[in-house]
């Protein structure tokens, strides 16, 4: 994004390419993968991957009362599945850790990237290109903000103008 010839349209196809790639990676077979990986770098490495220890008979957590209005985008330890349903680690991997990451990131880049920002960032691009039919949705916009602006351009010319008058006047009334 450092490129000079970086632009916003290049900009959100790239944006819109890495929430389709994190999208695409939600898959079992991505993460068998990617787990595969992760256990031949295990063995090499003489590391046994298990299930983190949890403490059996532990009380059932509930969501904070405070919390109970919101709609909320990552959980509490309160929503997660109990130990003993996890089939076996390769499960408890993909359920408890791939999938809540790549959701999180997921939910956090289409937050921080909306649909309207990144049409508004073309717009600006086809604005920049003197492209008319692209541009509109950035015209509309701002257009409040243009026509304030072009009168406050003429406002001044205007008192620029009847303060020129008022001079002219002055001085032929006193010539006179």
């Amino acid at each position: 994004m450092q490129d000079k010839n970086a632009t916003l349209g290049k900009a959100v196809e790239i944006i819109n390419s890495v929430i389709t790639s994190f999208e695409t990676s939600r898959t079992p077979d991505s993460f068998t993968d990617l787990w595969q990986s992760i256990q031949q770098f295990a063995d090499e490495n003489n590391v046994t991957i298990e299930i983190p220890y949890q403490a059996r008979g532990k009380r059932k957590r509930n969501e904070p009362i405070h919390l109970n209005n919101f709609i909320l985008t990552t959980s509490t330890s309160a929503a997660a599945e109990p130990i003993e349903s996890i089939e076996s680690v390769h499960d408890y991997y993909r359920s408890n850790i791939y999938y809540k990451i790549l959701d999180s990131i997921i939910v956090n880049l289409k937050k921080r990237f909306s649909p309207d920002s990144l049409t508004l960032a073309v717009s600006v691009d086809k604005f920049m290109q003197l492209q008319y039919e692209g541009s509109l949705i950035f015209i509309d916009h701002y257009k409040v903000l243009f026509i304030l602006y072009l009168i406050l351009i003429y406002s001044k010319h205007i008192n620029i103008y009847i303060y020129i008058s008022y001079l002219y006047f002055e001085i032929n009334v006193n010539n006179v």
